[in-house]
């Protein structure tokens, strides 16, 4: 398995199966220096990072097949029954509400990001749960 990239250059995933909202997200993740990957659904996240490792993953809360929290919990039971340090996971949501926000984090994602992300916010995401890499 490959291991996190320890360069400023921090490896992301983002989840997304809207095309264009996923290819936004990888020319905005690009521009601030990261090394983004994307996926269109949450079935292959989870195959993915059976043999790829990234520094955090952004997950769309509305997926076909497994939606964003699904995704978290099975990203979750995995890395606890493997040992592994928890991956950063945020939500990408187009509804700000509280039961939304809520079922995120009950998911075990880490924060919420309400579409669309802004450059500045994903900026900050980054370098809060990336430690500046």
């Amino acid at each position: 398995m490959n291991e996190p990239n320890a360069s400023r250059h921090p490896r992301v995933l983002v989840v997304e199966d809207n095309a264009f909202n996923r290819q936004v997200m990888l020319s905005l993740l690009q521009a601030l220096g990261a090394q983004a990957h994307a996926v269109a659904d949450g079935l292959e996240a989870l195959e993915l990072t059976l043999t790829e490792r990234f520094d955090m993953a952004f997950l769309d809360f509305n997926m076909p097949e497994l939606n964003g929290p699904q995704t978290a919990r099975a990203l979750r039971s995995r890395e606890a029954e493997a040992g592994t340090t928890p991956m950063p996971l945020v939500a990408l949501t187009g509804d700000s509400g509280p039961d939304v926000e809520d079922e995120c984090l009950q998911a075990g994602m880490n924060e919420v990001l309400v579409k669309p992300a802004s450059i500045h916010d994903l900026r900050e995401v980054l370098a809060r749960w990336t430690g500046g890499r």
